[in-house]
């Protein structure tokens, strides 16, 4: 986390929280981490190469393809608890995979 000086306690940048919500969909498979994650991709906030970039800047380059193989699968983990419920038009499932899935030009640890 970036050092902040401010009366008060310390509230993640939004950067922070895009570079955290990449790094634990290696761990685990919460649809709230992906509509997050779509939603700041979806609405620019963040390029597509910044995931990966989130896991080089972690250290941990070889997570990122676990991470996406997660975010691409659209199959949530079994004690999920959902993502409906915090948006009025939630995207689907399936929009959010299909956004996931590497297009010509994305980034790709092997290129």
């Amino acid at each position: 986390m970036e050092p902040v000086e401010s009366p008060g306690p310390r509230v993640a940048s939004l950067a922070e929280i895009f570079r955290l919500k990449c790094i634990v969909t290696a761990e685990r498979s919460k649809t709230r981490d992906w509509c997050d994650l779509y939603l700041l991709l979806k609405q620019k906030h963040f390029k597509p190469i910044e995931v990966l970039r989130a896991f080089e800047r972690a250290g941990a380059p070889q997570k990122y393809d676990i991470a996406m193989m997660r975010l691409c699968s659209g199959k949530p983990g079994l004690r999920d608890e959902g993502y409906e419920t915090l948006l009025k038009r939630a995207p689907s499932l399936e929009t959010m995979r299909e956004a996931f899935e590497p297009k010509k030009g994305q980034p790709s640890r092997d290129r």
